[in-house]
């Protein structure tokens, strides 16, 4: 009985273990992600017309979406599904809120679905 209880405890040992190493294998991937997407896409978006006139470092919406969103489809995973959110963008001075989410599932004898949430508000020092 002892056998079949210690061989039982060490296959669900395994099973949480895969578990949790996937889970935080895509935060990961997810955060560094959003991360350099969102710093090179507003360092891209910098009105540098304005920023040589008068030394004011400005970003443009427009160009900031269309960058970050370019920059995270170039890299982000194909096999997964990702809600983007951008609740904040300040234009002077330049500051962004992004959340995005994935969802995730087990395979199995239980499908589990679990969304991983990933937020990141940004800005942009300069030294004067």
């Amino acid at each position: 009985m002892w056998g079949y209880f210690v061989i039982m405890f060490g296959i669900i040992a395994i099973v949480f273990i895969f578990f949790m190493q996937s889970a935080t294998r895509t935060d990961q991937h997810n955060f560094a992600l959003l991360r350099e997407a969102c710093e090179n896409a507003m360092y891209d978006s910098v009105d540098k017309e304005l920023y040589k006139k008068n030394g004011t470092v400005k970003i443009d919406r427009d160009t900031f979406v269309e960058n970050f969103m370019r920059r995270f489809a170039e890299t982000a995973s194909l096999a997964r599904e990702y809600k983007i959110d951008i609740y904040d963008i300040n234009e002077d001075p330049p500051k962004v809120s992004i959340k995005v989410s994935s969802a995730e599932g087990t395979s199995g004898v239980q499908n589990v679905k679990y969304t991983i949430v990933n937020k990141l508000d940004a800005i942009i020092e300069t030294k004067k």
